[in-house]
Order: C-alpha cells, then sequence, then structure tokens
C-alpha cells in the first residue's frame, strides 16, 4: 500500500504547484488544465497531459484516491 500524501493538481497551468508538492513527498494523482499551451508544457514537464476540462473525468474517483 502507498501512504505518500496525494495532491490533485487542478488549474494545473504549466505544473509549478506540482512540482513544489512532488519535492516535498507527496504524489500527484490527478490533473487538470484547460489552457492547451499550458498542457503541452505539463506534458514535456510531467510526461502527462492534464484533463482539459474537469466535468469529464477519465479516471474513477476510486482510481484517483487510491
Amino acid at each position: 500500500m502507498d501512504n505518500s500524501l496525494k495532491i490533485a493538481d487542478l488549474f494545473s497551468g504549466i505544473g509549478g504547484l506540482r512540482l513544489a508538492f512532488e519535492r516535498a513527498a507527496y504524489q500527484c494523482v490527478y490533473s487538470c488544465e484547460k489552457d492547451p499551451a499550458c498542457q503541452s508544457v505539463y506534458f514535456n514537464n510531467f510526461g502527462e497531459k492534464p484533463e482539459a476540462d474537469i466535468r469529464y473525468l477519465r479516471k474513477s474517483p476510486n482510481a484517483i484516491y487510491r
């Protein structure tokens, strides 16, 4: 079982807040950013593209919070 603290990175921008949390040993389990340019930079920084619209989750809440 993973005991790391988890965060959801909402309105992510390019991921600065996520980077700070990861340096403090948190794990990002979800990210959301509408701006395509920010999504591209975020992908380059973290290897994953944030959800574009928080209303349409690709992951179930159970998958996010495990």
